[in-house]
This record gives C-alpha cells, sequence and structure tokens, in this order.
C-alpha cells in the first residue's frame, strides 16, 4: 500500500503543506500526531487500511516561552475561541505545545490559567521522531509506534470520560507489534518472550511495546506517570472495556504490556531528573 494512494494520506498532506508554508518564516519544527500520525503509520508502515478516518490534523510544537506560540497563532488562522484550534484548508488543526513551558508535573497552563494539559511524552516523541516523506515530496517527523502508544494511553487517561478513541487506537498500536517488521524481530531476536508467552505473537508483541515504551522515557517522573496509569487495575479494566472487541482478551495485552515496561523501567535511573 503506497501513501499515495490512500484518501486520508492525501488530504493530511495538503493540509500539513499548508501549515509548513505558513509556519516556515518562523522557522518552526513540529511533530505529527494523534489520528493523523496514527494513519501515517498503519499505511506507511504496516501496510493497512486505517481502521477510522479523521478529518482534522493534530501538530506538536516545542517551544520556549508563550510568546513563541502567539507568533504561531498570527500566522495560522483562528477557529473559535480556543487556543489550540486553528483552521488551514477548511479542516481544523489542533496544535500542542510543550517543552520549556512545561511545568514539575509535565503539564503546560494555558495564558489565562483556565486550563491544563498532561504533555508526558511529547519531548520523547520528538527525540525519537520517524521521518516521512509525504505523496507531495515533503519531509514530515512522526512519532515512533512506541512513541504513539505512550501518547494514545496519556490521551486516553485524561479524557476517558467522553471518548473511547484512544483506547482503540492503542488496541491496534498493540496489534501492529506483533505483526511486519514486529514480528519478524520477536522471531529473530526475542525467542524468550515468545516462550514466556507460549508463542503467543500479540502478547509477545505487546510485552516488547512495553519495552519500548520505557525505553523511551529517561526521566523517571515521566516513566513513573505511565507507570502510575499501568498499575491501577480498575484503569485497567476501563481501558480494555473501551478498546472493543474482548476485554479479557485486551486485559491481557494491557498486563503484558505492563510487563514489559516494568522490566525495562528497572533501567530508568531514579536520580534522573524530570523532564
Amino acid at each position: 500500500m503506497s501513501l499515495s494512494t490512500d484518501p486520508e494520506i492525501g488530504f493530511a498532506t495538503k493540509i500539513l503543506d499548508e501549515v509548513t508554508r505558513l509556519v516556515s518564516p518562523l522557522k518552526v519544527r513540529y511533530l505529527v500526531v494523534g489520528a493523523t500520525a496514527r494513519n501515517i503509520q498503519s499505511v506507511g508502515l504496516m501496510n493497512e487500511v486505517p481502521d477510522r478516518a479523521t478529518k482534522d490534523v493534530d501538530i506538536a510544537i516545542a517551544i520556549d516561552n508563550w510568546k513563541d506560540y502567539d507568533r504561531i497563532s498570527r500566522v495560522l488562522p483562528r477557529k473559535g475561541i480556543h487556543q489550540h484550534k486553528f483552521e488551514v484548508l477548511g479542516a481544523e488543526v489542533d496544535v500542542v505545545p510543550f517543552g520549556e513551558i512545561e511545568d514539575e508535573n509535565r503539564e503546560i497552563c494555558w495564558p489565562g490559567g483556565a486550563t491544563r494539559m498532561n504533555v508526558v511524552g511529547y519531548r520523547e516523541a520528538r527525540e525519537s521522531a520517524m521521518a516521512v516523506t509525504m505523496p507531495s515530496g515533503s519531509r514530515i517527523s512522526v512519532p515512533s509506534i512506541a512513541a504513539q502508544a505512550v501518547l494514545k494511553l496519556m490521551a486516553w487517561n485524561d479524557r476517558r470520560m467522553y471518548t473511547s478513541k484512544d483506547a482503540v487506537d492503542l488496541r491496534s498500536i498493540i496489534t501492529w507489534y506483533s505483526e511486519g517488521p514486529f514480528e519478524t524481530e520477536l522471531f529473530d531476536r526475542h525467542r524468550s518472550i515468545l516462550d514466556i508467552y507460549e508463542w503467543e505473537t500479540v502478547s509477545a508483541g505487546a510485552h516488547r511495546l512495553g519495552e519500548d515504551m520505557a525505553n523511551l522515557l529517561s526521566h523517571r517522573h515521566a516513566y513513573q506517570m505511565v507507570l502510575d496509569v499501568l498499575e491501577n487495575q480498575a484503569t485497567m479494566d476501563t481501558l480494555a472495556g473501551s478498546m472493543g472487541f474482548d476485554p479479557r482478551t485486551n486485559l491481557q495485552r494491557i498486563r503484558a504490556m505492563r510487563s514489559g515496561f516494568v522490566s525495562a523501567g528497572a533501567a530508568v535511573s531514579p536520580h534522573t531528573p524530570a523532564a
């Protein structure tokens, strides 16, 4: 399957090319996140049709201060009253700022103080990002699959009361880790993990995903925040039910992911300062 023939990717390419044109004078580099990143990964890496369509585009931008965000806001057309929503070529574009504006809890507080947002995983996603060539020839950055899993888990935890889409996306990501290049890696390099799960490849892949998620989070505070979500049994039961299909199977795979996360997390130094 080619990025150039998928309609979802074609739509995203037009929007992202225009965003790039608008922000390029500011020398801004952004990371494509959310459903658009998921679709690019699904088509470009896994050779699969995306599970669900999206008509908006999410990007994340590292900034040093809110003046940087003001400059971005002046070149992107606003949509409504929300500070993070813009409209480009008729499509909604949500912009997530992160970086030096984060506090010690890895949250940002929008100017005015009314709204706070958890941005755990965005720094790590930028540091481990993959470069992708879009059908127009433009180059963009998307999170690695493991970074996308961190972002989806934390997004679900923040907004699970009103949407299950992040849980559904996380289920797809878990499945990806036993398919295509990830399946090959399992059989070539991780037979001991396959043995643990009696050669049930999806659970073994989920374990490997958890390891890769932990390896991204070199800062102990960020690691602990993700671990706190994974170790809350009631929360994991809710996540399994929100993923769709069979909650019992989902929970089994979540536990495998958590096991990998914990085993790899031993290498995260407790003395590493928070990002």
